[in-house]
């Protein structure tokens, strides 16, 4: 049991700390320091992290995830 805790634990921090990677690759396509198909590939992996971890809140409260995709996250 202390270590499914501690993989969700992870899993938490990872999306905490992806949601912060694709703040930054935002931030760099508003100042055009990267093109729009570099910042989709760009932010494949924190994506998938991001929507595991907020699927594991969601389930935890009861509610069910809707997937984010790119479009949706750089509004």
């Amino acid at each position: 049991m202390k270590q499914k805790r501690s993989l969700v634990k992870n899993i938490l921090r990872e999306a905490r700390l992806s949601k912060y990677r694709l703040d930054e690759i935002k931030s760099l396509m508003k100042v055009g320091d990267i093109s729009y198909s570099q910042a989709v590939e760009m932010s494949k992996a924190p994506l998938n992290l991001l929507n595991k971890g907020m699927g594991i809140v969601a389930k935890r409260y009861g509610k069910k995830h809707k997937m984010v995709s790119f479009s949706a996250y750089m509004r």
